[in-house]
């Protein structure tokens, strides 16, 4: 089962590669973590830069409100 990585840890390495200029590849081997690994979360980011790593169990935030919109609906 793979290691979970805390959303922080991910950022961070993320902000090595976009702001440092350094390759996907290398910060994997810095940290030693996969490099598919590393790459996947580059394109999370890039999809999504404002809440790229929402976490397991949780919505990002508009998927959160849309949820809470239909439960009012639902209610009413």
């Amino acid at each position: 089962m793979p290691k979970p990585f805390a959303r922080d840890f991910k950022l961070n390495a993320v902000q090595m590669v976009k702001q440092q200029g350094k390759s996907a590849s290398q910060v994997a081997r810095d940290l030693g973590i996969s490099p598919k690994t590393m790459h996947g979360w580059v394109q999370h980011y890039k999809e999504d830069p404002v809440s790229p790593f929402v976490g397991s169990g949780h919505l990002k935030p508009d998927a959160q409100a849309f949820r809470e919109l239909e439960r009012e609906n639902h209610d009413l």
